[in-house]
């Protein structure tokens, strides 16, 4: 709502047909008569096809309005009589409406607290300030924050949270030189994205994915966010195709089932459950956008993204390498199933791009606590610093959709942010690690400092431990109905974290 002064100067024009403001527009009843009589006669004036494209687009009804209401020819055209009137129009020279303090942006987040700044300057402009207009509880809360603390955040975030949205953060914040977070620390947050599959409303599969957290060092302390998907309206035809939202009724039914029962097990005190929140998204959103509704959610400067079918096998440093990344300013790191290791040796036969050239060693853990310098050299990474190194640091072209940890501000700004976001629908890896692949591919020295990937490859040079295997959610069937059928069981991990494993040989 707007303040009483711009109230008052657009009242004076109300024999206006067309009244634009910046936030909204106003058309009188004759206009409204005049439009629905135009298109009546001639609906092609608001679609159009862009250029070799095989769809048809509406245009916004706000851009048919001035060529459709305010000229008519003498002779009349498209359902409007000859010598009809001309309509009027007219542009407020005061601010009218408002956008919301800290109204999230779907497309452009980056502009949420710039917009912020614009509106206050628009408010002064009329001599009245965010009192005067009609705010939410939330909308009133973000604007008291504002007035104590001088920054703009969401209120959906934390008051001992972040000064400043992890999307309006400038990537040369989050690069070399940031506050180390660890998962040690509370610097890290479990985003695990869950979606309807035929196996709900069971939980067994996820609750293995839980069960093998063990496994990541530093994660018992962890905040956990599952994130679920919605889907959409219920195929009627039996069509089965989950990572499209495209399920059958008794599917949804049974996902809906499977939401309560996290939302159980959530209450619980079971490891790792009992520092989980549960959000059910009301539409569908594909795998990537669920992702992105984790991260706004997290509070700190590391996540880790979790599918709701990817299990950890082996013993992994969680803590150490986002140790690591704070020191070697990394963005990315992925925990390797089969399939990465084909993506390095790929890199090198057919790309004749050497990434050992450039692989980091893990340091071994301090007892300090702090981040070791990184080094590139392996003669300084290995006797001198009291213990033999555990692991290397592999750069990498590609952004894997399985487990990773990345800087969460950066995830933001580069997914989801920018002139080409990721579309709603989307797997990351399939869009956004595909151009950056491409990128890569053709100036590698150019554009990894500001991808800067990394995949974890655990033991010494030349050893391929998987860290990770498949569940295949699409076609997974519980314990109890494979041996029904006499299959053999799902994989399991093993029963220490030590123990080596091979279960993540057959990931596809």
């Amino acid at each position: 709502a707007g303040a009483s002064s711009a109230q008052a100067h657009a009242s004076q024009h109300a024999s206006y047909d067309v009244l634009f403001g910046m936030f909204g527009y106003s058309v009188s009843v004759r206009g409204v008569q005049r439009l629905l009589l135009s298109l009546r006669a001639d609906i092609g004036s608001i679609l159009w096809r862009p250029k070799r494209s095989k769809t048809t687009r509406v245009k916004p009804v706000d851009r048919v309005i001035p060529r459709r209401l305010l000229y008519t020819p003498p002779g009349g055209v498209n359902g409007v009589e000859p010598g009809a009137p001309q309509l009027t129009a007219a542009c407020l020279t005061r601010p009218a409406l408002f956008r919301a303090p800290m109204l999230r942006s779907t497309m452009h987040a980056k502009w949420d607290e710039p917009a912020c700044r614009a509106t206050a300057l628009q408010l002064d402009s009329c001599g009245v300030d965010f009192d005067s207009l009609w705010l939410s509880r939330d909308e009133r809360a973000t604007v008291d924050r504002f007035r104590a603390t001088g920054s703009w955040v969401h209120p959906d975030a934390t008051a001992g949270g972040d000064a400043h949205d992890a999307t309006a953060t400038n990537l040369s914040e989050v690069g070399v030189g940031a506050a180390v977070g660890s998962a040690a620390d509370g610097g890290l947050t479990v985003v695990v994205v869950t979606s309807p599959i035929r196996c709900h409303p069971s939980t067994e599969m996820i609750e293995r994915v839980f069960e093998s957290f063990r496994f990541a060092q530093g994660v018992q302390g962890c905040r956990i966010i599952v994130v679920a998907d919605g889907s959409k309206p219920p195929t009627t035809d039996g069509t089965y195709a989950p990572k499209r939202g495209k399920v059958p009724e008794d599917v949804q039914a049974g996902y809906r089932e499977y939401i309560a029962a996290l939302r159980v097990l959530a209450a619980s005190d079971r490891p790792f459950w009992d520092r989980t929140e549960v959000v059910a998204l009301e539409r569908w959103s594909g795998f990537g956008h669920a992702v992105r509704e984790g991260l706004l959610r997290a509070r700190t400067e590391y996540t880790m993204v979790v599918q709701h079918d990817h299990c950890f096998s082996a013993a992994t440093p969680v803590t150490r390498v986002v140790k690591w990344m704070g020191g070697a300013g990394a963005h990315y790191v992925a925990f390797p199933q089969a399939s990465c290791f084909r993506h390095v040796h790929r890199c090198s036969s057919e790309y004749q791009i050497d990434l050992q050239r450039d692989t980091q060693r893990l340091p071994p853990d301090t007892l300090a606590g702090g981040a070791p310098e990184a080094t590139t050299d392996p003669e300084t990474t290995g006797g001198e610093s009291g213990g033999e190194s555990e692991g290397r640091l592999s750069p990498i072209l590609f952004w894997y959709d399985s487990t990773h940890v990345a800087r969460t501000a950066v995830y933001l700004r580069l997914v989801f942010g920018g002139d080409d976001p990721l579309p709603r629908g989307h797997f990351i890896e399939d869009t956004f690690g595909q151009q950056m692949l491409r990128l890569l591919r053709e100036n590698f020295d150019r554009w990894f400092p500001v991808f800067r990937t990394y995949l974890y490859c655990p033991g010494a040079d030349g050893v391929e431990q998987p860290l990770l295997y498949h569940l295949d959610g699409r076609r997974y069937h519980t314990d109890a109905e494979r041996e029904a059928k006499l299959w053999s069981l799902n994989p399991h991990a093993p029963d220490t974290p030590d123990t080596p494993t091979s279960l993540g040989q057959a990931d596809s």
